[in-house]
């Protein structure tokens, strides 16, 4: 029970930090900070929840999938592959979508 009530904490902050960053979208502060746009976007989302999950959960396969996928999701921002952006962002969510299921499978 312990598991469930961490895991929806995680989630529950991970929410609650993309709400609080949508609405700083909203009200225009993001304009103002360097990459600030970049900040409600999926690929930031990955990153959130991986680093919330990596915080929350000890041995946590899934907090260091979201947040490598948050990295290559953001690739023109930390590895300068702004040209292959767009390609990365869809190979990557497929491939997260296609771990998390073959990882489900097996704890069925």
């Amino acid at each position: 029970m312990a598991k469930v009530t961490s895991e929806r904490f995680s989630y529950g902050l991970t929410i609650l930090i993309l709400g609080i960053m949508f609405l700083l979208g909203k009200v225009g502060i993001l304009g103002n900070i360097p990459y600030g746009y970049k900040l409600v976007s999926v690929a930031t989302f990955f990153l959130i929840a991986g680093i919330i999950f990596l915080i929350n959960h000890s041995k946590n396969f899934e907090g260091w999938l979201f947040l490598v996928t948050g990295i290559l999701l953001h690739t023109d921002i930390f590895l300068g592959w702004a040209r292959y952006s767009s390609l990365v962002d869809a190979i990557a969510i497929i491939l997260v979508g296609l771990i998390m299921v073959i990882m489900s499978k097996g704890k069925g």
